[in-house]
């Protein structure tokens, strides 16, 4: 368990995501391109109303950014403080910008949630499309080369490392898949570890499940399970 003066405060976190808020309305309101298609395509005005929703749902991310954080700290032993995780954790960078991307796709507002995961994704290397369903809290470690796509679901407490892909397979029906679910289902208490590639929207990895380095999947596991890879086969155990 997180030793208590670790924990970060609500005044602490406000402050944070004071900043945060400062931040990505600048990338935003800077971006010409941006503020143009929001107009032509959508009729809709980077106004104050905009701007206020935007700023109501950082706040609402405040107790899973808290769990987020209390998590990193207790999955990694190379954490020396909560400050040196928000301050420095690519993996948590990219979780918070997608905790409020994903709240921004739940409410419909078009272009800013992906624009605002790509600009994670251009600080991080880590690729998570807003419209993923990621439990909470969860683990991010290293985090170059991930992609969690638009389909895919995450239980909580799940640790992913680098390089892994929950993704499609092949795509040649196009847009014709659009709403269809493409990417795979992760249980809860699952671990996936780096290069993992977890392919296909009927692919479920059932709970307390761990995923070894390399392991490329496109069928479902049952809960408890251990996946490694083998030289040419995979191994499929119980814990």
């Amino acid at each position: 368990m997180t030793n208590s003066k670790w924990k970060i405060s609500f005044s602490e976190l406000d402050s944070i995501l004071k900043k945060l808020q400062v931040l990505l309305l600048d990338e935003i309101s800077n971006n010409k391109k941006i503020i143009d298609e929001l107009k032509t395509t959508y009729n809709i005005d980077f106004n104050d109303n905009l701007v206020q929703k935007i700023t109501n749902i950082i706040k609402k991310t405040v107790e899973d950014i808290k769990k987020d954080l209390n998590f990193f700290y207790e999955s990694d032993p190379a954490a020396s403080s909560i400050e040196e995780i928000y301050w420095s954790y690519p993996g948590f960078f990219a979780l918070l910008i997608y905790r409020i991307s994903h709240e921004l796709a739940n409410q419909k507002i078009k272009i800013i949630p992906r624009y605002l995961s790509e600009y994670a994704h251009s600080k991080t290397g880590i690729d998570i499309n807003p419209n993923a369903i990621i439990g909470c809290p969860c683990f991010i470690d290293h985090g170059t080369g991930i992609v969690i796509g638009e389909t895919a679901i995450l239980g909580n407490n799940v640790k992913i490392y680098q390089g892994v892909t929950l993704g499609a397979k092949s795509l040649s029906r196009g847009n014709l898949l659009k709403g269809v679910k493409r990417h795979p289902t992760i249980g809860n208490n699952v671990t996936i570890y780096a290069n993992a590639t977890i392919l296909g929207g009927d692919t479920i990895i059932g709970d307390n499940s761990t995923i070894g380095a390399n392991v490329f999947l496109t069928s479902s596991v049952s809960n408890n399970s251990l996946i490694v890879h083998n030289e040419n086969n995979i191994d499929l155990t119980k814990k």
